[in-house]
């Protein structure tokens, strides 16, 4: 719903413990503002494999009708050796990575490998019924972030310089089936870099990860084409513009009003930013945080926690350090993501969060003095939608994880969709991801490493921040984010994440003794 500016003022009052939304009063006018209303996020969700998917942000919070799946070249013996295993191979050169049945969209591909200027594949992708590939392009030049639709940020490279990571956000729809393929374009296979794996099998030596969406029979679905519809067109300008000013809000303007106030936490103590009572979306909450007449140092960032209580609940479902739950570092360092980040000391996040009832938001000052917050919120005031869940947070933190097992970073029962993930402490690169949905014995997704799944390659030293995925180094350490959009993991009955720590080739999976912490970003059915 969209209220009219004269009534924007009357919808949120400051106290001196936060701000109270006075719905009961303002019924009549609310009922007024929604006769008036112009369409805005609160209209239905746009088709699967529309670009305008990206730009939907109301619809994260509620309860996907997907399962959402990944082709990866894991090693499937559950050693080492992550590259090089495909499908299948057709006509002997023909790189099978993905083949499935629709209807679907691939929401993400990630590639990489050694030396790609010397080692050139052509990717080609086909949907549904027709015979010639939708996409046949270089896979460098595809993915080199200039080529229309394959624009940045939606796609492009990032890690190390010689051997960068090759990320695509594009979304593929299709409606029967989606076939994905590599195809070396060198006529003498001995100009390909080649893996022996611990059976003593050769395999190629490139790396791949297509994250993808399979949904209900009859679904509709807004299948791959070029060039684009002047709909689509305008949906990627829009996406473009918007990502190209991190900090500013992604929302209408019209579609929330804001607030802003300031307070001091004192030493060992906590204050409410928030009170809201609802139904509503807060849409937007930025933080600046510093020491009176003094600067702010990572010891002070370090010492602050948010928490977030929906709905008059005894526990809050959000519990986290202050910088995480940004994605961001202690040190304040500048991270350019869509949804959360830091702006010139100013923290942001622009996650949807409905509640029904009401609000809390505080922060909560364990550090040696007192700190001043400015805080700033935006509020859309309007009924809830039928499958909106309330944001969790899972805080996980393994000083030494145990020895041959993997650290689990969620474990969770109920029904709801994993939005997020944010690692301050990532550990050693060498980590399979896995995640089991729903009490599946198999994972749905399997990666090839830390740094794969933040969209990165070939270690954790990037300091590159975009608007999805980023890695920002703070006192020696990595702090990773890739927020999952549009598609996210969604569970209906339990959704449990596995992760390795590091992997020794003569050793074994799992036997790195490092300190790993993180935070997952869910939605959960009430």
């Amino acid at each position: 719903m969209n209220t009219p500016p004269r009534y924007r003022e009357m919808l949120m009052q400051f106290t001196a413990t936060g701000v109270v939304c006075c719905l009961a009063v303002l019924a009549p006018l609310l009922a007024t503002a929604a006769e008036t209303a112009t369409p805005a996020e609160s209209d239905a969700p746009p088709t699967v494999g529309s670009l305008r998917e990206l730009l939907d942000l109301r619809s994260l919070a509620t309860l996907r009708p997907w399962r959402t799946l990944q082709s990866s070249s894991y090693d499937p013996a559950g050693g080492y050796y992550d590259s090089g295993h495909f499908l299948r191979i057709e006509d002997g050169r023909n790189l099978v990575a993905l083949d499935t049945q629709g209807p679907g969209c691939v929401d993400r591909m990630w590639f990489t490998r050694k030396h790609p200027s010397e080692e050139p594949y052509e990717l080609r992708v086909f949907i549904d019924d027709q015979p010639a590939a939708v996409i046949r392009e270089d896979l460098d030049r595809l993915l080199s972030g200039t080529q229309t639709p394959f624009i940045a940020p939606l796609a492009g490279k990032c890690g190390l310089a010689r051997t960068p990571a090759l990320y695509c956000n594009v979304p593929i729809g299709f409606e029967k089936r989606c076939k994905i393929v590599l195809v070396p374009t060198l006529p003498d296979d001995n100009r390909y870099q080649w893996r022996t794996d611990a059976s003593g099998v050769k395999n190629r030596h490139v790396y791949y990860q297509l994250t993808y969406r399979l949904l209900p029979p009859e679904s509709r679905v807004h299948a791959f084409r070029t060039p684009l519809n002047s709909a689509e067109t305008g949906a990627l300008d829009e996406y473009r513009r918007i990502c190209d000013n991190p900090g500013t809000s992604p929302w209408k303007s019209q579609s929330y009003a804001s607030q802003s106030r300031e307070l001091e936490i004192a030493s060992g103590s906590a204050a409410d930013l928030l009170k809201l009572t609802g139904p509503g979306v807060l849409c937007g909450l930025r933080v600046t945080a510093k020491p009176a007449g003094s600067t702010v140092t990572p010891r002070d960032l370090e010492s602050l926690r948010i928490e977030m209580r929906w709905d008059d609940s005894d526990a809050p479902q959000v519990s986290a350090p202050l910088a995480t739950f940004f994605a961001s570092s202690i040190a304040g360092s500048d991270v350019r993501g869509l949804l959360a980040g830091c702006r010139n000391g100013e923290f942001y996040s622009y996650l949807p969060m409905p509640f029904a009832k009401s609000a809390c938001v505080r922060v909560i000052n364990a550090g040696p003095r007192g700190v001043l917050l400015s805080a700033s919120c935006d509020l859309r005031q309007e009924p809830l939608r039928a499958g909106d869940g309330r944001l969790h947070t899972h805080r996980y933190d393994f000083p030494s994880p145990a020895a041959g097992q993997d650290y689990v970073p969620l474990d969770k029962q109920g029904a709801g969709d994993v939005i997020a993930v944010v690692m301050d402490r990532p550990g050693n690169m060498e980590g399979d991801d896995r995640w089991f949905v729903d009490g599946s014995d198999a994972p749905s997704i399997h990666g090839t490493g830390t740094e794969d799944f933040f969209n990165f390659a070939w270690g954790l030293a990037a300091n590159q921040s975009f608007a999805q995925h980023g890695i920002t180094q703070s006192q020696g350490n990595p702090v990773c984010y890739r927020f999952l959009l549009p598609g996210a993991v969604p569970f209906r009955r339990s959704i449990r994440l596995t992760w390795e720590h590091g992997h020794d080739p003569n050793r074994g999976a799992n036997r790195h003794a490092g300190h790993y912490s993180g935070l997952v970003f869910y939605y959960l059915q009430p």
